[in-house]
């Protein structure tokens, strides 16, 4: 039994090209904020500022792994969205978006590599609500088969629960760093002068905070 593909229409060519081009900036801009290219890592840009968290802001350790799956299905739907089953009105309602939040997530790293971190919180909070608006129009538009609801709702539903953690954590640590939270971490000039840990423990501990553990790197964007 044979079945018809979907007609293509003239948009979906400019459609999927967006959305690759979307996918290939989030890598460039991955391998930036991990220093892959050159330039400090993400956790050293801005002073710091992101990594000195109290454990009571800062997602469980195991929790940051999930970085790795969002990328590996981003990528899948990338090249999914090519076939020609996928050219669909549900597709061609959230393509563009897709597009969109891929660009974002590499913009937060740029942004954040500049030390812009009030402009990081606005980027990261536009991200989730381009990706709420995005899984709005899935439910509205039901999945052609089970594979549109595992690589379109699957990968954009997991996307969206992290960045909402994600956003949570960028909004602390900026606050944080603002001196508006209800404990005040060290002022970017003065963490070099910080006392060191104890000998015993291997690592410089900045006034009084624990070390932050996983980097930002992991826990916000790469």
């Amino acid at each position: 039994m044979s079945t018809t593909a979907p007609p293509v229409f003239a948009g979906d060519l400019a459609r999927r090209l967006a959305v690759t081009a979307a996918e290939i900036f989030c890598v460039i801009g991955t391998l930036v904020g991990l220093g892959v290219l050159g330039g400090p890592q993400v956790q050293q840009a801005a002073g710091g500022a992101l990594a000195a968290m109290p454990p009571i802001s800062r997602p469980a350790g195991p929790a940051f792994s999930i970085w790795t799956p969002i990328y590996l299905v981003l990528a899948a739907y990338t090249i999914w969205q090519w076939f020609p089953a996928p050219a669909t009105a549900r597709q061609r309602a959230i393509g563009w978006l897709a597009a969109a939040t891929m660009a974002l997530n590499a913009l937060w790293l740029l942004v954040v590599r500049e030390g812009w971190l009030w402009v990081s919180v606005a980027v990261i909070v536009l991200l989730a609500l381009t990706l709420g608006l995005l899984l709005r129009r899935l439910t509205d538009l039901p999945p052609a088969s089970r594979v549109d609801r595992v690589v379109t709702d699957g990968t954009f539903g997991l996307y969206l629960g992290w960045v909402s953690v994600a956003t949570c954590a960028n909004i602390a640590a900026t606050l944080l760093d603002a001196g508006l939270g209800p404990e005040r971490p060290p002022s970017r000039s003065s963490r070099s002068s910080c006392s060191p840990s104890p000998p015993s423990l291997g690592v410089g501990m900045p006034c009084g905070w624990a070390p932050a553990s996983p980097s930002p790197s992991q826990w916000l964007g790469v």
